[in-house]
């Protein structure tokens, strides 16, 4: 049974002669998403497009179960505008839940890993999630718990689906969803009828709530991809990527922030996907492991907080690494005193 669609609960501001002023200047480029995933695992296949904690995947490896995770929703009962709530942290099944909602028109509401009980039930009377996806635990909390134990308040939530160590009960595990997808009765061609336009709401992210109560932020796909294309067309400028192809954007990102806050859903998630990109991502930051990982992925783009960028720094013998191919570091959140803007010069 299709699951609630809130297609009309969504419904946006956007008038259609602002929609046409925008793609008319080029200020919208007016694409999907998700085609992009099949584009580069066609023309990159084995190339590593994700490494995280559980160590590297290639663009055919992501393909792979974004159409599986795509068509396990849909035989969860997942349509078009349906919602889908993600509060993990920054691992690989993000990106492929992220991939697989806006496949099938689904609403994604990203929620930060350190958000409990109250922040997260107060968000999800308002977003009010079909299905939710998170981890069984992460530092120590147990995630899944949390959000199974949430469902007598929340009846609109009718899946709980978890990932990672210790199985939560009364919940589907990620691997039954993608084995879901893998024996589904829908094929390429259904999957593919679900596509949402371009300026239909595909993202509900929440502020933080620190001056009041949380309030919901509407995206589409044009407004996602306004942000990624400024992010491509001003810091990675005169970048090469590792093939030293100029032509070729697919850069080496790095992402610590929380992939659930808009920074790293932009520049964690969409814009190495969008670019051709590998995305190196930490799921608790540690600035030693950091210089670990540029060394090892030659990390060419960090995005994160000023405390990150100084907490590098900090490091003794930091001269003495192999840190040549970091070329942009785009702090955000806080201002950035003077010292260290020097230092790091």
């Amino acid at each position: 049974m299709p699951l609630q669609s809130s297609k009309i609960f969504f419904e946006t501001t956007l008038t259609q002669d602002r929609i046409t002023q925008t793609i008319e200047s080029a200020e919208w480029s007016d694409r999907s998403f998700d085609p992009i995933i099949d584009q580069w695992a066609a023309e990159r296949g084995e190339r590593v497009v994700i490494t995280d904690r559980l160590g590297s995947m290639s663009w055919s490896e992501l393909a792979s179960q974004v159409d599986e995770v795509s068509r396990g929703l849909l035989e969860l009962g997942a349509r078009p505008g349906t919602v889908v709530q993600i509060q993990l942290p920054n691992w690989r099944e993000f990106l492929i839940a992220v991939s697989a909602v806006e496949r099938i028109g689904g609403v994604v509401n990203p929620v930060a890993p350190i958000f409990r009980s109250n922040e997260v039930l107060t968000m999800s009377r308002l977003a009010k999630p079909s299905i939710v996806l998170t981890a069984n635990n992460f530092r120590g909390f147990e995630l899944g718990a949390m959000h199974t134990g949430l469902r007598e308040r929340c009846p609109w939530v009718k899946e709980v689906i978890t990932t990672g160590d210790r199985p939560t009960p009364d919940a589907m595990t990620w691997e039954d969803l993608l084995e879901q997808g893998r024996f589904s009765s829908y094929d390429r061609a259904a999957v593919d009828l679900m596509r949402p336009g371009t300026n239909d709401v595909c993202e509900v992210m929440f502020t933080s709530g620190t001056t009041g109560q949380p309030k919901g932020v509407m995206h589409t796909q044009n407004t996602l991809n306004a942000a990624v294309d400024s992010f491509a067309n001003t810091i990675c400028v005169d970048l090469v990527a590792p093939t030293g192809n100029s032509e070729d954007r697919g850069f080496t990102f790095h992402m610590a922030s929380t992939l659930a806050h808009q920074t790293g859903y932009l520049y964690g998630i969409r814009a190495p996907l969008t670019l051709g990109g590998h995305v190196v991502l930490q799921d608790v930051w540690d600035p030693i492991q950091f210089v670990e990982l540029i060394e090892s992925h030659s990390i060419q783009i960090s995005m994160g907080a000023t405390p990150f960028l100084a907490d590098v720094l900090a490091l003794e013998d930091l001269e003495e690494r192999k840190l040549d191919s970091w070329k942009r570091f785009v702090c955000a959140g806080a201002a950035v005193p003077r010292p260290v803007l020097e230092e790091a010069d």
